[in-house]
């Protein structure tokens, strides 16, 4: 202790502010969501024949600018930013509990109007004379305090991650791509761009990359729990409580993704499955039928085909459009929460006190809409 005062070292850390971090993890999750939608309009794209013609004339261009191809490197390299923000930097399995305190502690400051640095740190707002919590720091931190399994628990589970993108991108070029790239060179129409996914190979990819972002979504979600219970997060937003909001904004964002990811599977295996039943309807011997016969069997085959894909899954086109327009409404609530949180009108670039808009967030309660 400095002389002159009780209280212990583990309360004084020099270098502790709370400063705002910085932005690119705060818009981590906005950067991932614009990289999906790239994705999806690049997958859309590539289906055209000229497109992929261009690609292809370049071996190695023609695979790896192939969506699959950009869609699996993007998630991994998501996956291990965020698995060095899980155990490299600010690595929440190695922080002690006097850090976590100390972070705590600057939060509880904040409530308070005291700046947090290595000078006004020690303060009666966390400490008192004798170094012990004061009564209203301690009721400040207990919601935030985890059980030692629970951390172990939590951090295990998400190094899970990081296989289940090996496993699934390994299954999607073993079992998928290279098969389908070596089917297409012995076919005439897609000999000329044998990279290029067939109809039903293309939505079954998204069935087997369905795991990859659930992992790395599911992460990115923990990261920022964690950033609450180690008070990690840094916002300049006037509260800790509008650090918790936003925090709980982003990670209900993270979610919301990986559940909308869900619907777009449960669409494409249902094309899958519509495709296949139709073309059913097609295989039948009609040697023996006159060419009048044939053509009206055709006609009646197409007919049902139209109807199997539009009548017959009419509740999995239901449920998969409410299911992404649910998501889509809480990712837009969730980034709505985000800019009234640190004070700053969507539609604008003026700003206004922190608090007018945190009394706003607390009043709309997002999160129960």
């Amino acid at each position: 202790p400095r002389q002159g005062s009780n209280v212990p070292d583990r309360a004084r850390l020099p270098g502790l502010s709370c400063k705002p971090e910085h932005p690119m993890r705060l818009n981590a999750s906005l950067g991932f969501q614009l990289f999906l939608v790239a994705v999806v309009l690049w997958r859309q794209l590539l289906k055209s024949n000229r497109v992929q013609m261009f690609l292809h004339r370049s071996k190695i261009a023609a695979v790896v600018f192939q969506w699959y191809t950009v869609y699996m490197v993007g998630v991994m390299l998501y996956m291990m930013y965020s698995t060095r923000e899980l155990l490299v930097s600010p690595g929440y399995d190695r922080m002690t509990q006097a850090s976590i305190d100390a972070n705590l502690c600057c939060w509880h400051n904040l409530d308070n109007n005291i700046t947090c640095d290595s000078n006004s740190y020690v303060s009666n707002t966390c400490f008192n004379t004798t170094g012990v919590f004061t009564d209203d720091f301690q009721k400040f931190k207990e919601p935030l305090i985890l059980k030692n399994w629970l951390k172990g628990v939590s951090l295990i589970s998400q190094l899970f991650g990081l296989p289940v993108c090996l496993i699934a991108s390994y299954h999607v070029v073993d079992l998928l791509v290279l098969p389908g790239k070596k089917m297409a060179e012995e076919d005439d129409d897609y000999k000329h761009y044998h990279w290029k996914p067939p109809p039903r190979l293309n939505w079954l990819l998204l069935v087997i990359l369905m795991p990859t972002m659930f992992s790395v979504m599911s992460m990115r979600a923990t990261c920022r729990l964690w950033a609450i219970f180690t008070g990690t997060a840094q916002m300049d937003v006037g509260s800790s409580s509008g650090i918790r909001n936003i925090e709980f904004a982003l990670e209900s964002a993270d979610l919301e993704m990986a559940a909308l990811f869900q619907f777009s599977t449960v669409y494409a295996f249902s094309r899958i499955c519509g495709s296949i039943l139709a073309a059913a309807s097609f295989l039948h011997d009609n040697s023996r039928e006159s060419q009048e016969q044939n053509q009206h069997r055709e006609k009646n085959a197409r007919e049902y085909s139209k109807t199997l894909q539009l009548a017959g899954f009419l509740c999995v086109w239901g449920f998969v459009t409410v299911g992404i327009v649910r998501c889509l409404l809480n990712v837009a609530f969730a980034f709505a929460q985000v800019r009234l949180a640190t004070g700053t009108m969507p539609s604008t670039n003026t700003t206004m006190p922190s608090s007018t808009y945190q009394d706003m967030v607390q009043k709309l309660e997002w999160q129960k809409l």
